[in-house]
């Protein structure tokens, strides 16, 4: 789903929403409802950050996350079922169980909620949110059916001036004119196109033919269908015995495409394997998690694609090995293809308060370093790739009102200028970009 093109960020951003899990920042929150009465009275303060899709913004968190498109269907709104998982994904009771154990979430799993004075709330799966603020004038979103919220707090690419309005639920209209349906109090229902092209999400119901348990009860809160206006369409089965939330297949409607998951035996809610079982079947991957012991039962350690291939196949296998840990906090400290702790390695350095993580440092495999660093709320403010050589190269961003990008500079170790680029953005506030004007060093 195209966007409209944009500087807004350092990156490139996210071209489709993705899911998000069920609770921020540990604090378990309600959907956003009809009668803004029904809206807890104290919500979290939350510090508004870079929106999903900014440049390294799991990194300046230190968390590790993790995207793998399991099925799509083309099409004039295409299909795509997708595992969105992220580290530290837990609250004071533990981690979090989602479609797809601890800390995996579902891309369709989408929800609303009301946030701090009178905002709502979209969460992405990484952590990110979108705020809303609310413009309604007269009322102040007190009457829910004149409600309107803009999103237009942080620079968050094809999401930036989303209007959000009521229509018997609510709908979230982005600029390019894609609306999100949600229900009252209920998560996505729909995705409509601006030209009516519409993916539709159903929840609940039963089971599909091609699960093991047919006919059997699907519970509400769990998708069971994702079709399309084409009349293409995937369904969802339930029938792991270790995890009865935890989706075991996905099929589309020719039967033609499936994928199967399974779950720890351990009753700790983890995905285990996933088996591309239409294609091949020795395309299982395999995911390790920490020791419930060491308290980071929910963070994956290892991933092993091809896990059942050996040296009598014609295939072979791919690790990935994630460490975490270090100081300050909890976070990853390298990513490796080979063995553990080898591979791009991660440090960490707090601000002068302790508040915010400033600085990253990165080794990779090479030695080649590289140093990002951090405002308070998580933007990128300088990349320095290879900063104690000769041939270093430094890039450096400002930012200014609404946290848009208002230059981008780009110098050589010794602090030359190469190139300044300079970005006008419309004083309405509607993040509408107006002018570039690069300057040669």
């Amino acid at each position: 789903m195209p966007g409209k093109p944009s500087i807004r960020s350092a990156t490139a951003l996210l071209s489709a929403l993705l899911g998000i899990f069920s609770a921020c920042a540990g604090v378990a929150r309600a959907q956003l409802a009809p009668n803004p009465t029904t809206y807890p009275s104290e919500q979290p303060s939350l510090i508004l950050g870079p929106a999903p899709g900014e440049k390294f913004t799991d990194l300046s968190s230190g968390k590790f996350t993790y995207s793998k498109t399991d099925l799509a269907l083309p099409g004039s709104m295409p299909i795509q079922i997708a595992r969105v998982y992220q580290s530290r994904d837990y609250n004071s009771s533990g981690f979090l169980a989602h479609s797809f154990g601890l800390g995996t979430r579902l891309n369709y799993d989408v929800f609303l909620y009301p946030g701090p004075n009178n905002s709502a709330e979209v969460v992405m799966p990484s952590g990110g949110e979108i705020n809303c603020g609310c413009t309604d004038t007269q009322n102040g979103c007190q009457n829910y059916p004149t409600a309107t919220y803009a999103c237009s707090s942080q620079p968050t690419g094809v999401w930036f001036d989303s209007t959000i309005t009521y229509n018997n639920g609510w709908d979230l209209r982005r600029k390019d004119g894609t609306v999100y349906h949600f229900g009252n109090a209920a998560p996505l229902q729909s995705i409509t196109d601006r030209f009516g092209n519409a993916i539709t999400i159903t929840r609940g119901g039963t089971e599909a033919s091609i699960c093991a348990s047919p006919g059997k009860a699907i519970s509400a809160s769990d998708i069971a269908t994702v079709s399309s206006s084409d009349g293409r369409s995937v369904d969802f089965c339930y029938d792991d015995p270790n995890y009865a939330h935890g989706v075991s297949k996905i099929a589309d409607n020719t039967g033609t495409k499936v994928v199967d998951y399974t779950y720890d035996t351990s009753g700790y809610d983890t995905l285990k394997t996933v088996t591309r079982t239409s294609f091949n079947s020795y395309a299982v991957t395999k995911y390790n998690y920490g020791a419930k012991s060491s308290g980071n039962l929910g963070d994956i350690q290892s991933i092993v694609v091809n896990v059942q291939c050996t040296s009598a196949t014609s295939c072979s296998q791919n690790y990935t090995y994630i460490t975490y840990g270090g100081s300050p906090g909890y976070r990853v400290t390298s990513v490796s293809p080979s063995t553990p702790s080898a591979g791009y390695q991660y440090s960490y350095s707090l601000d002068s308060t302790n508040t915010y993580v400033q600085e990253v440092h990165i080794t990779y495999p090479d030695t080649y370093a590289r140093n990002l660093y951090f405002d308070s709320l998580g933007y990128l403010t300088e990349d320095a790739r290879h900063p104690s050589a000769s041939n270093a190269e430094v890039t450096l961003f400002t930012r200014g009102p609404g946290d848009l990008v208002t230059s981008v500079s780009e110098e050589n170790g010794s602090s030359s200028i190469l190139r300044n680029t300079q970005y006008g953005w419309d004083p309405s506030g509607d993040g509408d970009l107006t002018s570039v004007t690069v300057s040669p060093g």
